[in-house]
């Protein structure tokens, strides 16, 4: 069975290098522009795994980087190991064919030992071609339960930049900028209501902004306690 290639991924347009809040990330960020930027002796080609909880922005970065290697003229890549289903050979090839590759949700594949194996060999194909490597995990590689030795000792070997999460003042603050941006304000009252009663993660709470500014406009009604109320009680 083929895997689909990374070849175009969708995203929210907002998954921009420049709209990522970099409070505590700064470094970080600094060199995923490096590394997304045309090939020079100075930047880091080693291959880099960003590590963070759920909700914390790695997608957002890994799509950015991509975005912005393909911006810059780079061939660059972007999988999700949730969707992924098995490779065969020549879709390893494709894969590391790349100029820049981003992997995510390394978690997800801990514990299968085939799926161990192909990214395993996909890492050492990346390391032959010069492909640069930049990968995501909830948990550092000695974390996760893994049942190849090989691939813990490749992923233990790669830069590793453990990823802040944002303070809730600064979380705030984006949601309120989002909302803006949709067009509508969002209440002090609102905000409160929307961090009281739902996920505190930056993309959930980012969706479900888009998601009221949809409700707002079908119901013709201003975003406002009760129709935030209304939404979530329709919401699994």
């Amino acid at each position: 069975m083929s895997a689909q290639l990374p070849l175009s991924w969708p995203a929210p347009a907002h998954y921009r290098l420049d709209h990522f809040d970099g409070q505590g990330n700064q470094a970080l960020l600094a060199l995923l522009g490096r590394m997304a930027g045309p090939a020079t002796d100075d930047v880091e080609s080693a291959p880099l795994l960003i590590v963070g909880g759920s909700g914390s922005g790695k997608t957002h970065l890994l799509v950015a980087t991509a975005t912005a290697a393909r911006d810059h003229g780079q061939h660059a890549g972007y999988l999700a190991l949730s969707r992924w289903a098995a490779f065969d050979g020549d879709a390893l090839a494709a894969l590391a064919s790349q100029q820049l590759l981003a992997v995510d949700e390394v978690e997800q594949i801990a514990g299968v030992r085939e799926a161990e194996v192909a990214l395993f060999d996909l890492y050492n194909r990346c390391l032959d071609s010069g492909c640069r490597l930049l990968l995501a995990s909830r948990e550092v590689p000695a974390r996760l339960p893994l049942v190849l030795p090989d691939l813990g000792s490749r992923l233990a070997a790669a830069t590793l930049m453990p990823l802040q999460p944002l303070p809730e003042s600064a979380r705030r603050e984006l949601v309120g900028v989002r909302a803006r941006a949709r067009g509508f304000e969002l209440e002090p009252a609102v905000i409160d209501f929307l961090f009281r009663h739902y996920r505190r993660d930056l993309p959930a709470l980012l969706a479900l902004i888009e998601r009221l500014d949809r409700e707002s406009l079908a119901r013709k009604r201003r975003v406002t306690v009760p129709l935030v109320r209304a939404v979530l009680e329709q919401m699994p």
